[in-house]
C-alpha cells in the first residue's frame, strides 16, 4: 500500500488497560475519515516513551491538550506509522523508538 503524508486533527486521545496491558491512542481526522494511532502495549517504560515522543514532537505540554492540536500523519489506509508537527519536520515513530530503547537495553543489561 502507498504511505501519504497528509495533514490531520485530533479529535480525542486515550490512555488505559486493554485486554494485553497499557495501552494508548491518538484519534486523528483527516479528508472526512478517520484513522487511530497507536495501540502498543505501553508496560515496563514503554508508556513514557510514547507519551513523551508525542508532546516534544508536538510541541504540547499535556496530553488532555491533544485534543484539537494540528499535526501531520505518515500513513497508510491500515497504519498510521509516525505522527509529526504540522509545520517543523519533526516526527515520532513509535516504532523506531521502542528499537533504539531495545538496542540501548542489550549493552546496559548483564
Amino acid at each position: 500500500m502507498d504511505r501519504n503524508i497528509e495533514n490531520a486533527k485530533i479529535t480525542s486521545v486515550t490512555l488505559g488497560n486493554q485486554d494485553h496491558g497499557p495501552s494508548g491512542w491518538v484519534h486523528l481526522e483527516m479528508n472526512g475519515t478517520g484513522q487511530g494511532f497507536g495501540g502498543y502495549h505501553l508496560g515496563g517504560g514503554a508508556m513514557s516513551i510514547f507519551v513523551l515522543g508525542i508532546l516534544n514532537t508536538l510541541e504540547v505540554d499535556d496530553w488532555s491538550k491533544l485534543v484539537g492540536t494540528y499535526c501531520r500523519v505518515d500513513h497508510d489506509w491500515g497504519h498510521v506509522y509516525r505522527i509529526g508537527h504540522i509545520i517543523k519536520d519533526k516526527w515520532f515513530d513509535p516504532k523506531e523508538a521502542f528499537e533504539e530503547i531495545r538496542e540501548k537495553n542489550k549493552f546496559t543489561r548483564k
